[in-house]
């Protein structure tokens, strides 16, 4: 099952992430990139395996993906947008 995750996106509307929650197995953040004060600065998209944005996380920077979540990481759960320095 493939979910779009976008609760920020009034907000953010170029932000996207691509989600397989129950039981995904793939993430994808199809969120752009801009520089600020001379960085690369985006919308990174971090993942957790428990509800309520607790447990073990991974965090997939802009328009990156993770093809195949590690099996030690369990199912992803709950996730959300942060701003973040890519560069």
């Amino acid at each position: 099952m493939v979910s779009l995750v976008a609760t920020d996106m009034p907000r953010y509307p170029e932000t996207t992430a691509y989600v397989g929650f129950n039981d995904g197995a793939s993430v994808w953040n199809g969120a752009g990139t801009r520089k600020a004060d001379g960085a690369l600065r985006g919308r990174c998209f971090t993942v957790y395996n428990k509800p309520g944005y607790t447990g073990k996380s991974l965090t997939v920077l802009p328009g990156r993906g993770i093809t195949q979540l590690p099996a030690a990481f369990g199912h992803i759960h709950s996730g959300r947008f942060h701003d973040c320095r890519v560069s």
